[in-house]
């Protein structure tokens, strides 16, 4: 019985992966680009929010936020309909992708932007797949449909709230951290010397914390199991979750 309601559970959220693939692909019919940097100075925060499709950040070298975007539609009026707004604010850069007017069977705006290290994020993508590589800052994403994808961070604090998708995170290294995934996988690869003092829960799925020398951890449960333990000597914060799916942390390059 618990095999089968895994089975359907996970079978629901590869179907609105799917979902997200079919909404995000590159076979539009119409697109069209926006290229704008915007002059900053000293740390920021930058706040992005996306309905419909993907958000890349990447650290670059200058004092600015430089954005690409590409708006793509199956009809050529929707795709003039689709706006994308950039407000800047004394110590804040808020980037917003507006849906069109009329009801569009498919529409999408992709982002990726370049800021500076330590810059603040808040990302909020609805439907479409969020990544981060490289980064030092402290950051906030929120995933309705996708996937996120971490490759390397670096920061105080990192917050990530996946809806239906897989939360990949390698390299990860801050203070405090929290993940959760609603229906899918999350994988995080730790450094083998991290330090955390680790909090974790799956609600119906697997879960496995393993890898890590001189780790303490204590594993319960059965439909749902429940991780608390230490890594090396505990110093940061780490509280993961998933609904349904299987949650795995081990060293990167285990």
């Amino acid at each position: 019985m618990r095999g089968r309601c895994l089975e359907l559970a996970l079978a629901f959220g590869v179907v609105l992966v799917a979902a997200v693939t079919t909404l995000c692909a590159d076979d539009y019919r119409f697109t069209s680009s926006l290229i704008q940097t915007i002059p900053v100075s000293g740390p920021i925060r930058l706040q992005v929010e996306n309905p419909i499709g993907n958000i890349s950040i990447e650290v670059g070298t200058e004092e600015s936020v430089s954005l690409f975007a590409v708006k793509k539609a199956d009809e050529e009026e929707t795709l003039a309909q689709i706006s994308v707004s950039i407000d800047q604010g004394e110590d804040a850069v808020v980037v917003r992708a507006q849906k069109p007017q009329r009801t569009s069977p498919r529409w999408a705006v992709d982002f990726v932007l370049r800021v500076p290290a330590g810059t603040e994020l808040e990302l909020n993508g609805g439907v479409g797949n969020v990544a981060l590589r490289d980064y030092v800052g402290c950051a906030s994403v929120q995933v309705g449909t996708g996937s996120l994808s971490v490759e390397s961070f670096s920061g105080m604090t990192f917050s990530a709230n996946v809806g239906v998708g897989d939360a990949v995170l390698a390299g990860l290294s801050c203070d405090w951290a929290h993940i959760e995934v609603g229906v899918g996988k999350l994988d995080l690869r730790l450094t083998s010397d991290a330090s955390y003092t680790v909090s974790a829960e799956v609600g119906m799925g697997g879960l496995a914390i393993e890898g890590f020398p001189g780790m303490q951890l204590e594993v319960s449960g059965f439909l749902g199991k429940q991780a608390r333990g230490v890594l090396g000597s505990g110093a940061g914060n780490l509280q993961l979750k998933v609904g349904v799916g299987d949650l795995f942390v081990r060293p990167t390059g285990g």
